[in-house]
């Protein structure tokens, strides 16, 4: 049984000495998962979308096993077009977009089989989006939003912070639930172990030790992330 408080989170720079890895490991990941669905004219993958959309990585050691990416997108008369919205139907995306100011969008989420949540002590899924929600208050958006799978259960680990589905459809030949966490309906883990394992990443992220000593240069960390999402 692999161990979540071995890995490590880090946004990853364009041009970092991590960038080509987890390029090759989101690519390789997200190919195999559209020949699978039999998605192929989305084949071959293009490298727009990880070079210009934040590259959210888990690290054991330095091998990436796990990356989602995200970006805020404005609700204005030119975003509303970004290729991000390709896979929504008209009405979903224009009741995201007529709701909110700017969402953070989530996608591309990829995990390493060997760290999928039967072979770890807490679900990686369940962290990337406990990562997610921390990142909506920091990027100041008002909104967490994502497309995804049903037959997986992705959208059970996006529920377990409060999201809800705003509608359901088809993409890469998926049956899919759009989903929407509003920064007002943001809850906590319910599990205390999951959410320990989330602050310890998030924290170790950005310069906080695991007794939330904070270092120069880090005045927050994740739990008063949650104390403010809560009104606390």
């Amino acid at each position: 049984m692999k161990k979540t408080n071995l890995l490590t989170y880090l946004k990853v720079a364009n041009g970092s000495s991590l960038y080509e890895p987890c390029y090759r490991f989101w690519k390789s990941s997200w190919e195999h998962t559209l020949r699978e669905l039999r998605a192929d004219n989305h084949l071959p993958l293009l490298s727009d979308a990880f070079i210009y959309r934040t590259k959210n990585c888990l690290f054991f050691d330095s091998v990436p096993v796990g990356i989602f990416l995200t970006e805020v997108i404005v609700a204005d008369s030119v975003w509303r077009d970004h290729s991000y919205f390709q896979m929504y139907p008209t009405d979903i995306r224009q009741k995201v977009l007529s709701s909110h100011q700017s969402v953070l969008a989530l996608s591309y989420i990829a995990i390493d089989e060997a760290w999928r949540k039967s072979q770890t002590d807490i679900s990686i899924l369940e962290l990337i989006f406990g990562l997610g929600t921390m990142d909506l208050f920091e990027s100041g958006a008002h909104a967490l939003v994502s497309c995804v799978r049903k037959n997986r259960k992705v959208d059970s680990a996006f529920s377990c912070y409060g999201a809800v589905s705003i509608g359901g459809g088809t993409a890469f030949n998926a049956d899919v639930e759009y989903m929407v966490l509003d920064r007002s309906a943001v809850l906590p883990h319910g599990n205390s172990s999951v959410q320990n394992e989330l602050n310890r990443l998030w924290n170790k992220s950005k310069g906080v030790d695991c007794e939330n000593t904070v270092r120069k240069g880090y005045p927050s960390n994740a739990s008063n992330l949650f104390e403010h999402a809560l009104g606390g």
